[in-house]
This record gives C-alpha cells, structure tokens and sequence, in this order.
C-alpha cells in the first residue's frame, strides 16, 4: 500500500526487523518461512529484492517469469550473482567466500495464456494502492449507516493530543505545520514503544510529541482524521477499527486518501457503485456541486469487473 521507491530505508529496515523477529521466535524453529515479494523488478525494486534474499538468506527462491521482458528482473536470481552484484541499500556485495546458498527455481507465469495480450491490464500500480484504501474503508458500511454517507455519518473516535505522538514518515514536515499536514489526511494508527524512540516532548503536558527519527512500528490500522481541535486539544478520527484504545502515535505516511473521497459525487450528482444501473449511489464529504456536468470537469472514474468494494 506504499510507493516504496519514496521510503527505500524505512521498508527494508522492516523487513530487516521482521526477519530478526522470526528468527528468534522459538516456536517457529523448524517451520517454513515463506516471504513473498511484490514484483517491483527495476531500479530500486531491484536493491530491495537484493537486500531481500541477502538478509533472509533462503533455501528456496521461486522467480515467476513473463513472456513480456519489462515484467521480468533485469538478471536471473542466481545465488552466486546475488550474492556479488553491486546492488543493495543496507547490504554490500560478498567481500570473500561467503555466498548464499539457495535453490533457484524459475517458473512461468500462470496468469498467462498465448490467448491474452501480453501488455498491462489496464490499472497503475498507483491506481491498484487506491482500490485498496477504498475496500479498506469500506468498512465504514456497517451500523446501518448508509453508503452515501460512509465518512459523514460514521460517529469518529476522539484522542486526546497528550494521549498519543505524531510523525510524518517520509516527508519531514515542521512541528508547527504538522497539525495542518495531518488533518483531513489518511493516517496510521500504531502502538510504539515511545520510550526507545526518538522524540520531542512539549513544554506543555497537554500536547503531543514529535517523533524525530521513525523507526518500524506494529501499525493497528488506518484512519482519517476528519476533525482537530485545537482549543479542547483532541483528535477526530474516523477508522473501521472497533478499538484504537492502545493507539499511541500517529502517523502521516506516504499513502494518501484516493481523490474520489473528495470529488467523486455528491447529494445533487451521485454516481452509481461500479457504474451499474441500479448499483448503490454514493456520496463524498467535500463536494456541495459540480460547476459543469460536461465531460472533462467530471471526476474520472475507471470500472473494472475484478475490483469489488468489500462491504461487511
């Protein structure tokens, strides 16, 4: 749900941290790791796989291959080569004897057919992070709430600005300007052990502190902070999550609300779910009415039959 091209360090500490984790878990001695990469096989895509295989140091690597050559990694994952090439952000190539040891297996790609095209099935990757954020935030259809009023209607939770810390991720922002940075913004809500980190603590109990220098957290899950006020000096946050109880940092990251949670219909010009007749009509929070109902001042939408919102 990441552009992790925008966050290289961050994302593969994580995946460092969590490989140490596994590792000194004890009861899961014996038993298969399996970690499953996301495909990004250019540029940067291609260090983070490096530093990937390097620090896990599998006994397997299973490469899915493609008939189109841009789908596929600029060399094969052999063990020997991976273990020299010049590339990797947190690891160095093999400076001696030691190389990794795994069996490579290259497959073809199933998803394939001589019958299909070989070229893209029509969505960008940004556009498939944003299918996510809206079947995650569907969510919000329960209650008896009406789909047309999801962010309006849903009751949000308020936290206390000393109850919790706040970050912004990738981008380094001011703590002056942070407030204006997080409202109305799509926000992780996570559980850090505050104490170990690096933070900037108020003269006045009653505010919140800013982490300095992020580190991973475990991340309950994602909210959007409708409201901020700065005279009671609480947090308005809408989420599907039942209980953010133990949430104590807040954080701005590099996943951002899709554009149709602001523009993509209202009370006098809803839009149909999927573009089907009959579908449930929808409406968004900001937007009161469309200057024009001509073509190009329309908000774009794409509809595409493998993606389905997810309602409880």
């Amino acid at each position: 749900m990441i552009d992790v091209a925008k966050c290289m360090r961050n994302y593969i500490n994580a995946v460092a941290q969590l490989i140490r984790w596994f590792v000194k878990q004890k009861q899961y001695v014996g038993k298969p790791c399996i970690i499953n990469t996301m495909g990004f096989n250019s540029g940067v895509g291609v260090d983070l796989l490096v530093d990937t295989l390097r620090l896990s140091n599998p006994s397997h690597v299973v490469e899915v291959g493609s008939r189109a050559v841009k789908r596929n990694y600029p060399f094969q994952l052999d063990p020997h080569l991976v273990s020299i090439v010049q590339k990797g952000i947190l690891t160095k190539p093999s400076p001696g004897d030691f190389f990794l040891n795994y069996e490579h297996i290259r497959v073809q790609s199933m998803s394939e057919s001589a019958a299909q095209p070989v070229g893209e099935w029509g969505h960008r990757p940004a556009s498939l992070r944003e299918y996510v954020v809206l079947s995650y935030l569907s969510q919000l259809l329960r209650d008896n709430i009406r789909p047309s009023q999801a962010v309006n209607s849903s009751t949000p939770i308020r936290i206390p600005f000393s109850k919790v810390a706040v970050s912004s991720v990738v981008e380094k922002v001011k703590p002056q300007f942070i407030l204006n940075a997080l409202n109305g913004s799509l926000v992780s809500l996570c559980i850090a052990d505050l104490e170990t980190m690096n933070i900037s603590k108020p003269d006045d109990p009653s505010l919140f502190s800013v982490v300095e220098n992020f580190t991973p957290v475990d991340c309950l899950g994602f909210g959007i902070i409708k409201r901020i006020d700065v005279e009671e000096r609480l947090f308005y946050i809408v989420t599907p999550e039942r209980d953010i109880s133990n949430v104590n940092l807040i954080c701005l990251g590099q996943l951002f609300l899709p554009e149709s949670i602001y523009t993509g219909g209202n009370d006098k010009t809803p839009f149909e779910l999927n573009n089907q007749p009959g579908g449930t009509r929808i409406t968004v929070p900001y937007v009161a009415e469309s200057l024009t109902k001509e073509g190009i001042s329309q908000p774009w939408k794409k509809y595409s039959p493998y993606i389905q919102p997810r309602i409880n």
